[in-house]
């Protein structure tokens, strides 16, 4: 059963949806920020962003602190979603998954099926297809009645394949409330190195053209070798992959995110370096990493 919603547009959906527009741009997902606290006790520029977990919860702080909503967390292994309620109506939000709008959940309603309800979102990056067109990506949501759990699959569009792409899975027993306080980093220390963070990057929501960008740092194909600035990669918008060759692309890309966190093309790449020596310095030397393809979208 594919739905778009049961309810109609409200003032509160349009408010979540400000606010979700607002955040994106001003707290950049990163891979890095928790290698510098979990193993230098260092707090990063908060210009940088922070991992997805403490997305989640800085943006469930701001929200309750604006009187907003309530908020509760919902966990599925190493990653944090959260939902806003008020007395009426109940919306999901995941910012490392970059949808635009929030997720209406329905087990609030008296549903007469066993079947999941479908729904998708749209989400950035929206990339320029060969007919000049722009397709966004999208978060499919499946919501179950039955077991009370939501499925979130983000995909994107592929130019190279010219069809969606999906890249990230995940799936929450909203039975289960986790803690309203954000973890400790110590407590995730043993999962910093897991082989499925096989980069490090940041990653942004230009304030400007609303265009995604990465700097990205593979360390899966260069973990034990000397690490070296002329290892990054960054991605554009439209997932086309540019290594750091000194070519005036690579650079523009580079600027691209440096003028949208509000800070120099040199401070941003000695952050994401750092984090990859915190990351070495602390690493076992045997990782089964996931792959990494240094490939276009």
């Amino acid at each position: 059963m594919l739905t778009t919603s049961l309810t109609h547009s409200s003032l509160f959906f349009e408010i979540l949806s400000r606010e979700l527009k607002n955040f994106l741009v001003e707290v950049p997902y990163n891979s890095i920020s928790q290698f510098y606290k979990a193993f230098n006790k260092q707090e990063t520029d908060k210009r940088f962003g922070v991992s997805c977990v403490w997305q989640s919860y800085e943006l469930g702080r701001r929200l309750t602190e604006k009187g907003i909503c309530d908020v509760s967390y919902y966990v599925d292994g190493r990653h944090i979603a959260l939902v806003c309620s008020t007395d009426e109506e109940e919306y999901l939000i995941d910012p490392y998954l970059l949808h635009t709008t929030p997720i209406e959940i329905y087990r609030r309603f008296d549903l007469d099926t066993d079947n999941p309800i479908t729904r998708e979102s749209y989400a950035y990056p929206y990339r320029k297809t060969g007919k000049s067109k722009y397709k966004p990506a999208k978060v499919v949501t499946k919501y179950y009645p039955s077991s009370n759990e939501i499925s979130l699959t983000y995909k994107r569009f592929s130019p190279s394949k010219e069809h969606y792409v999906p890249s990230r899975l995940f799936r929450l027993k909203l039975d289960n409330e986790f803690s309203t306080t954000p973890p400790d980093v110590n407590d995730f220390r043993h999962l910093l190195h897991h082989g499925e963070q096989n980069n490090l990057s940041i990653r942004i929501v230009h304030r400007k053209d609303y265009r995604m960008y990465e700097l990205i740092y593979p360390v899966a194909l260069h973990h034990r070798q000397p690490i070296s600035e002329n290892n990054l990669i960054a991605r554009d918008n439209n997932g086309r992959m540019l290594r750091n060759d000194n070519s005036e692309a690579y650079a523009h890309l580079v600027r691209k995110l440096s003028d949208s966190i509000q800070c120099s093309s040199e401070e941003l790449i000695s952050f994401v370096l750092g984090g990859v020596e915190i990351y070495e310095e602390h690493a076992p030397d045997l990782i089964k990493h996931a792959n990494f393809y240094i490939k276009d979208e």
